[in-house]
């Protein structure tokens, strides 16, 4: 429930709310990495790195070779135009794992590879 509460507040504009639900679902769940991405995404597109770093660290601690983890973090710092070395090295290791369907493909994995070509 607290992250569509997060999802509506985030479309909505209303921030602080936001972020409070994304906590709470991370707090309500707090073996599952997921959470934390989605709180550090957040995080990121708020241009609060540091904390984002945080969430990120969490998440890769709970499941470190989660395609959704690598990913996820590769595409957050894409999106930031930030650790783009780290994005490359997270995005060709994502290319080599075994994905299911609930992943993003490797075509979108090498759709960012190529954005950071020109970086």
């Amino acid at each position: 429930g607290h992250l569509a509460q997060a999802r509506l507040a985030e479309h909505l504009k209303q921030y602080i709310s936001a972020e409070d639900h994304l906590r709470r679902a991370a707090e309500a769940a707090p073996q599952q990495a997921g959470r934390l991405m989605d709180l550090a995404r957040f995080l990121v597109q708020r241009g609060r790195y540091d904390e984002a770093e945080q969430s990120f660290a969490q998440a890769e601690k709970l499941a470190p070779d989660a395609p959704d983890v690598i990913y996820g973090r590769a595409a957050a710092y894409v999106e930031a135009r930030r650790n783009l070395d780290v994005a490359r090295t997270l995005l060709k290791r994502y290319m080599l794992l075994q994905l299911t369907p609930d992943d993003p493909p490797k075509s979108d994995a090498a759709k960012l590879l190529r954005k950071l070509q020109g970086n």
